[in-house]
């Protein structure tokens, strides 16, 4: 133990703190989240909870601002598709996103799109097609985020996760 170590607190140690309540305190506790490293290609920051892994595939959360995004699969920092939720609750093309996605058109991924609760705000489908990223509005429940996430587990395959 070097002189400063005494000082030095664990990131165990203070992060719990900031998922203590809400909706991110909540999905921590249903979900047995740790704080996390970010992804390697991620520029995000703040603090990342994440499921151990052995999990099937990776879930992690992100706080940003009063909402939460969970991360599922393989994120990368390319998004292939962006959508944002309109305010008549459809979701519609986001900004940047130029070109025709064929895949918008597949019955599973029209029907996955719109069984997303409307706590949904915007969801991304990676570059690399094996992830994807759901924000969540602060008023989310977990259990509206577990129905989320399983029709995104659905998605992923439906765009073509292997």
């Amino acid at each position: 133990m070097g002189l400063f170590d005494a000082f030095r607190k664990k990131p165990a140690d203070t992060a719990p703190a900031a998922a203590s309540g809400g909706l991110l305190g909540a999905l921590v506790q249903r979900h047995g989240l740790k704080p996390a490293k970010p992804p390697p290609e991620s520029a995000l920051s703040g603090t990342w909870w994440a499921q151990p892994p052995g999990n099937g595939l990776s879930l992690a959360f992100l706080a940003r601002g009063a909402d939460v995004v969970a991360f599922l699969g393989e994120p990368v920092e390319i998004t292939e598709i962006y959508l944002a939720r309109a305010p008549a609750g459809e979701f519609r093309l986001g900004a940047g996103s130029e070109s025709d996605f064929p895949q918008l058109r597949l019955p599973a991924v029209r029907a996955g799109l719109a069984r997303l609760s409307a706590a949904v705000k915007e969801f991304q489908l990676f570059e690399n097609r094996a992830g994807v990223a759901l924000q969540f509005a602060a008023g989310a429940t977990a259990e509206e985020v577990a129905q989320d996430l399983a029709t995104a587990r659905e998605l992923l395959v439906a765009f073509g996760k292997k």
